[in-house]
């Protein structure tokens, strides 16, 4: 029984790298039984988060003494989104697409589907990275400030899903996540994400409750625009969380 379980999470965390990164961990996932299915495998998206961020850390690590302070920037910036196969960035650009470019709910959708990027992904696209790099490159104890970003941003993909209906009108990859996460998920999910905060202290409490705010606000967003979320607004919910703890940290910095 208790091998049985530990297989279990074993599989669950391999769905969880297998979706969240470039790594072939295990077969795609699908729904398994116990095991495997991508709402199961939700208290393990912080815990990619902290790979991601250690993998960084490392590249950067090496990379410190001889690049400038501009290109090590660059790579807290690009390497995630590498490693992640720029799934989130592209939710993000397709997430603006729809929000700015659709009035409807239908219509909404349907440009967030399109495979083109339109001008308001390329616009948004070019704020994220450049928001990133520049707060990257201000903040002093930026290796931090990476951890947090990325694992809460995982964090709040889970979040802004929990108890929501998928949005879509046909099934996508988050018909399987969305509105599946149990409570017992979204406490496990919440114990390996938000210990990240102890980084910066008592400042961490606030960094926290500026990202619980964000996606609360975000909740309310995606159910007001399209009575549910999809794929690309989980993953722009992850790249906005990363863009909100950055610049808190920031604040923080310069107001201490």
């Amino acid at each position: 029984m208790k091998r049985a379980l530990i297989n279990v999470q074993v599989l669950n965390f391999k769905t969880a790298v297998n979706f969240l990164t470039l790594f072939p961990f295990c077969p795609r996932f699908e729904n398994r039984g116990e095991g495997g299915a991508l709402h199961h495998a939700a208290p393990y998206f912080p815990v990619v988060g902290y790979l991601i961020a250690g993998i960084t850390w490392a590249v950067y690590a090496a990379c410190q003494p001889v690049f400038s302070r501009d290109l090590n920037a660059l790579v807290l910036v690009f390497l995630p989104l590498i490693l992640s196969g720029g799934l989130h960035a592209d939710g993000f650009a397709d997430f603006c697409d729809g929000f700015f470019g659709g009035r409807s709910r239908e219509e909404t959708l349907q440009i967030m589907k399109d495979p083109h990027l339109g001008a308001w992904g390329v616009l948004g696209l070019v704020f994220l990275i450049l928001s990133k790099f520049v707060l990257l490159k201000d903040i002093h104890s930026n290796v931090a400030a990476l951890v947090g970003s990325v694992t809460l941003s995982r964090w709040a993909m889970v979040a802004v899903s929990y108890g929501m209906p998928y949005g879509g009108n046909a099934g996508g990859l988050a018909a399987g996540f969305a509105g599946k996460i149990t409570k017992s998920g979204m406490f496990w999910t919440t114990a390996a994400g938000w210990p990240v905060t102890a980084f910066w202290g008592v400042s961490g409490i606030l960094v926290l409750l500026a990202v619980c705010f964000v996606a609360a606000l975000l909740r309310i967003v995606f159910e007001k625009k399209v009575g549910g979320v999809t794929g690309d607004m989980i993953g722009a919910a992850g790249e906005i969380t990363e863009l909100t703890v950055l610049l808190g940290i920031l604040v923080l910095e310069r107001m201490g």
